[in-house]
Order: structure tokens, then C-alpha cells, then sequence
């Protein structure tokens, strides 16, 4: 039976005193309280520091770089490192994540070092993930000054890495992938021989490599260990992208003897995480095609609206399988889950012509996932990755054409070029930080299958839309519908930020009435904001953006207007002053501007007249 709030309030203080845990994920699974997250899987590129590339993911104003907004990484501890150079080796690191605003993180976790692996072979000639002494007690009553175990190494390693990073992660991701199929059963359906629905999967079958009682018992022994600490912190399944070892999981307690009931082990899988994380990369996993009998063979519909489908798809295989165990939540027997996907993406080049690679199909899919989760509830979604593997000439995968930034070895921090798929990430966390999904919003949009929205609203009421129109047609992108507000929005005017807009700053003003939508997210906004009203005169751009040498003003107004424009620093300095209300009539006008002098940086472009005032921030690189 699951405990109430007040319960678990008493179970913690239970914990802080006595240390040991007397609950678990069936009676309790902390609620997320925090912006949804816009995570990052960060690499490591020659020539870079992890603070480096935490300043471009996410931003460090005190060094004018503007990043990529993201607010939390998945980062890498294993046991093997932290045994080479210690505990503390990248507590400095993890304090910088905090300073740019990477607080809630996911670390993941194993990778024993020699002398703490099991030695024992569970498939003939490959040792397992699994540590040693993972069934020997978890505590000791302090008496080695911890109250953990130190014969079992599993359990001091996870100990001894909540006490120095447990303050800025949020996550405690338990192995890296360790359901990747080795044998092709993983995907068999029940009755056919070797399934893992019906057998536990062979260890010679899983990157784990072990029994399934064996990951169950690291789980435990993470989730005692973890939350003796860190109530509030969730032990996570590792990256999982098969549902049947979930169900292993959840059919198994950790007892080496088949996973059986005893007294000893008397819970299964499932008491010891309390999220579910995913990995899924759906332009090769089977999400894109389909059999036709007709045709007589497999056929394919590769673009962005079928990755998410498809992403959707595993997803909802997971979720209705920790409901078949009576994880749903509610007044269910036992609570539901969080959810967070910890590796995604679409590659920007097809190394293999059967999969789907493309620029516009990546950029695409960041924005309508990024969207789409927040709808399904999904807490965190961390992109695989920061910058590509490998330079466009050494890459032999399609993995390594999946970075938000070109491959970073070599150049200069923070320089590096950024790709659509980055410029799109960026664009999508600016505008919906500070905003939650809207079911009501949502479901008054009255959307079609041709038409996608999902609605956002923040703590003051303030709206914000991001729509797109449906790609039905293999390999391509291309849609395009109009689309109405209804009447009970009662908007009459739009603002439009294109997919782009985090860059270039433009913002177009439409009739809610006539919104015409491509393939495309754009992000819509009723015209209520008193700095910037549709009505007001001047639609302002400046391209390209950031830039290095020179850049253009672009200015559309439906009225005469006298304009100012002023290139300002970030100490509020004004560098250049540009039209010093010099005329401009109604139409199009464009005003190149040589700025090859000014220093690298941030710096914030202000055109003003009398019908308002525009501001976008320019970065020269």
C-alpha cells in the first residue's frame, strides 16, 4: 500500500537519524518540482575543459558567451576514474554546472575498475558490468567510520559519490544502456524461442552481462545507499531501450536464486528505482517503416513527426508495462514513476541510406520532441549530443553526425560553429523557460492530424504556443496548412518567432485568424506585451547573428518612421550609434553596418522610434 505524504515526511526523518532506509519506490516517488530539463550529453573535444563546454551549453554571461541555454547535463563518474583520481576530481566541475544553472543532473554510474569487478564469467570469455560483493551486506553500522559496507565495494562507491556530487544532481542513472541486445531476442514477441518476455535475458544477450538478479541487486543496493542521503534524488534504470528487460526487471527480485520471494528478497525490480529513463533514436530503431502487403516489403516514412511518433511509441511500451505491475499511481497500488529520456536524436547525415538523415529533419525534431515531452510528462530530456564525435572527414557513423555544435577538437573555447539542430535547442529553451504545459490550452487548440500545437503558460498567465504542420511524405519535411485560433482564445494578433529565432531575434506580426504553418515549429505569443505590440510599426532583424565582421539591419515598417539605433555593450555602453532618426518609409529597408573593430562578445542592438522600441541581442564571435 502506498504511503501518504505525511508518511514519507516521517520516513525521512527516520532516515536523517538512523541512516538506513525503511522505505521504497512502492510506497514513495518524490515529486518533480523543477523546470522541465533542457539536458545535454557533453563529450570530451581536445583543447577543452568540462568548464568550457559547460559555458556553451548553457551560458556564462560573466564571460559573454551566450550558450545554448540548456539548464542540466548527463555527465559520466564511473567507478574506474574515481579510483584513479578520486572522489573529488570533478567537484570543481560539478560547482561550475551550478554557477551557469546546471543543477538538476544525471550522472551515470558503474563501470567497476579492475580490482572491484566480479571476476566470475557469465558468458564464457566476456567479464560482466557487475562489481564484486554486491550480495554482501549494504551496511555495517559504521563500523568503518561509514555506515555502508566497505567489503561491498558497489555500495562505498555509490556512498562516497552522493557525498561529494549528490548536491547538483537530481539522478542517479544505474549502468549505460545495460539492456543493449547482443542476440536479436530482446525484440521477440512471447511464444517464440528465447524471448525475453518469457526467459530471463541470457547474460551473454546483454552489455550488462550478468544475471537479471544482478542488476535488480545493484538497483537495490543504489536505491538504499542513494536515499539514505538523498531523499529527494531518483535512481533511474539505465537508459533502457527494450521493454522486455524492464520486464525482467520488474518480474525479478534480486535474488540470485531466480529472482524468488524470500524473506531476504522480498521486493522486485521495481521498489528499487523510481524513474524510468529511456534512450531512443528512432531513425534507426524500426520507428520509420512499416509492412505492406500490398507493396510485398517494408515501407518507409522517414521525417521529424515520425521520429517523435516513434520515440512516443517505446515510450508508452514502457509505461504500459510498469502499469501492468500496478505502478500507476493515483489510488493504484503503487505510485507512478518519473520519466526522463537521458539519450535522443536524429542524425544530421545518413552514413547508411536506409535510416533518415537531414538537417532540417533534425533541427525539426529537437523542437517538436522538446515540446511534445513536456506534454507527456517526461521530466528531463538530455540530446546525445554536445558537439559531433568525430570531424565530418573521420566520421564513419551516423552518431557521429549528432551534435548541436560541429566537432570541437581544436578549436579555440568558446568558438565553435553551431548547427541548426543546436540553433533550434536554444530557440525552444529560451522560449518556454519559465513556462509548463497547458492541457487546456492544448486540447481547445482543436488540432488535426495535419496540425500539431501543444500549450504553454507561465506563472502569470502569459501563453505561449508551439506549432507546426504535420510531415506526412517520406523523407521530407515539407507540410503546410492554415491554421485558426478558435474563438474561445479570443486573440486577434500573433506574434511569430520562427524556428531560428534565438539567433536571428526576428519576430513577425500575424492575424491569429490566418497562421500559416510548415514543417517547421514556430512559437506564437498573443499580442499583449506592452515593449513589443504587433501594431506598432517596425518589424526589426539583423542578420547574420552572431557575427563576425559586419551585419545588416533590417527594418519592415508600415509607417513613415524616424528611428534611432544604438549598439550597446553589456555595461550598457553605447558603441555605435547607427540611424540617428534618419527616415524611414514604409516597405523594407536594409542598412549594412562594418563592425570589424568591435571586440568579441555580447552586445544588444536598440533601434527605437515613435512607435515603439526593439532590442535583440547580437553576439560577435
Amino acid at each position: 500500500m502506498k504511503k501518504s505524504p505525511l508518511a514519507f515526511l516521517l520516513m525521512l526523518l527516520c532516515t536523517s537519524i538512523f541512516s538506513q532506509i525503511t522505505f521504497s519506490a512502492n510506497d514513495f516517488v518524490p515529486p518533480y518540482t523543477h523546470d522541465f530539463g533542457y539536458g545535454v550529453n557533453m563529450g570530451a573535444y581536445n583543447g577543452w575543459t568540462d568548464d568550457q563546454l559547460a559555458n556553451i551549453a548553457a551560458g556564462n554571461p560573466a564571460l559573454q558567451v551566450t550558450g545554448l541555454a540548456a539548464n542540466s547535463v548527463r555527465v559520466w563518474l564511473p567507478d574506474w576514474f574515481t579510483q584513479e583520481w578520486g572522489y573529488e576530481i570533478r567537484k570543481d566541475v560539478f560547482d561550475h554546472y551550478a554557477s551557469v544553472g546546471m543543477k538538476n543532473n544525471v550522472v551515470f554510474v558503474g563501470d567497476a575498475a579492475p580490482h572491484n569487478r566480479d571476476s566470475v564469467y557469465y558468458c564464457p570469455g566476456r567479464l560482466s558490468e557487475s562489481f564484486k560483493n554486491i550480495y554482501e551486506p549494504i551496511w555495517d553500522n559504521g563500523e568503518n567510520g561509514t555506515p555502508v559496507n566497505e567489503e561491498n565495494v558497489y555500495a562505498t562507491y555509490m556512498y562516497n559519490l552522493v557525498l561529494t556530487y549528490g548536491e547538483n544532481t537530481k539522478y542517479w542513472e544505474i549502468t549505460n544502456e545495460p539492456d543493449t541486445d547482443m542476440g536479436g531476442n530482446a525484440t521477440m514477441e512471447r511464444g517464440f524461442p528465447n524471448n525475453w518476455w518469457e526467459n530471463d535475458p541470457p547474460p551473454c544477450e546483454t552489455k550488462f552481462g550478468a544475471p537479471i538478479q544482478h542488476y535488480v541487486r545493484t538497483l537495490r543496493i543504489a536505491y538504499e545507499v542513494v536515499k539514505s542521503l538523498d531523499p529527494a534524488a531518483y535512481i533511474a534504470v539505465g537508459g533502457l531501450g527494450n521493454v522486455t528487460f524492464l520486464d525482467a526487471i520488474m518480474r525479478n527480485t534480486d535474488n540470485p536464486d531466480e529472482g524468488q520471494v524470500t524473506s531476504q528478497f522480498p521486493l522486485k525490480g521495481g521498489a528499487y528505482f523510481d524513474c524510468l529513463s529511456i534512450h531512443a533514436y528512432p531513425h534507426f530503431d524500426g520507428s520509420m517503416r512499416y509492412w505492406s502487403d500490398i507493396f510485398g516489403g517494408f515501407q518507409w516514412t522517414r521525417n521529424s513527426d515520425k521520429g517523435v511518433e516513434g520515440f512516443m511509441k517505446r515510450l508508452d511500451g514502457m509505461i504500459d508495462n510498469l502499469h501492468g505491475y500496478g505502478y500507476t499511481g493515483a489510488d493504484s497500488e503503487f505510485p507512478e514513476k518519473n520519466i526522463i529520456c537521458t539519450e535522443t536524436n536524429l542524425a544530421r547525415v545518413s552514413i547508411t541510406d536506409e535510416f533518415l538523415g537531414g538537417n532540417e529533419s533534425q533541427k525539426n525534431y529537437v523542437i517538436k520532441l522538446m515540446a511534445k515531452s513536456q506534454e507527456k510528462g517526461i521530466s528531463q530530456v538530455h540530446f546525445y549530443s554536445l558537439a559531433d564525435n568525430l570531424p565530418a572527414d573521420q566520421a564513419n557513423s551516423d552518431f557521429d553526425f549528432m551534435g548541436l555544435f560541429e566537432n570541437l577538437s581544436g578549436k579555440t573555447p568558446p568558438n565553435g560553429k553551431i548547427f541548426d539542430a543546436g540553433i533550434a535547442f536554444k530557440s525552444v529553451a529560451a522560449a518556454l523557460k519559465g513556462y509548463t504545459y497547458d492541457e487546456a490550452s492544448t486540447k481547445a487548440l482543436n488540432t488535426t492530424l495535419a496540425v500539431q500545437g501543444v500549450a504553454f503558460k507561465n506563472i502569470s498567465g502569459d501563453e505561449i504556443f508551439v506549432m507546426w504542420a504535420t510531415t506526412l511524405d517520406d523523407l521530407s519535411e515539407n507540410a503546410e496548412i492554415n491554421y485558426s485560433f478558435p474563438s474561445t482564445f479570443n486573440f486577434s494578433e500573433m506574434k511569430k518567432f520562427n524556428w531560428d529565432f534565438s539567433i536571428t531575434g526576428a519576430v513577425d506580426c500575424i492575424s491569429a485568424n490566418n497562421v500559416f504553418l510548415n514543417g517547421s515549429p514556430v512559437f506564437l505569443v498573443p499580442n499583449t506585451s506592452s515593449e513589443f505590440n504587433c501594431s506598432s510599426g517596425f518589424v526589426l532583424k539583423a542578420m547574420p547573428n552572431p557575427f563576425k565582421d559586419n551585419f545588416s539591419i533590417e527594418i519592415q515598417t508600415d509607417i513613415d518612421e524616424e528611428l534611432s539605433a544604438s549598439l550597446i555593450d553589456v555595461n550598457g555602453k553605447v558603441i555605435l550609434e547607427i540611424l540617428n532618426d534618419k527616415p524611414v518609409y514604409i516597405g523594407k529597408t536594409v542598412v549594412p553596418l562594418d563592425v570589424a573593430g568591435l571586440a568579441s562578445g555580447l552586445y544588444f542592438l536598440a533601434v527605437k522610434g515613435k512607435s515603439g522600441k526593439r532590442v535583440i541581442k547580437m553576439f560577435k564571435t
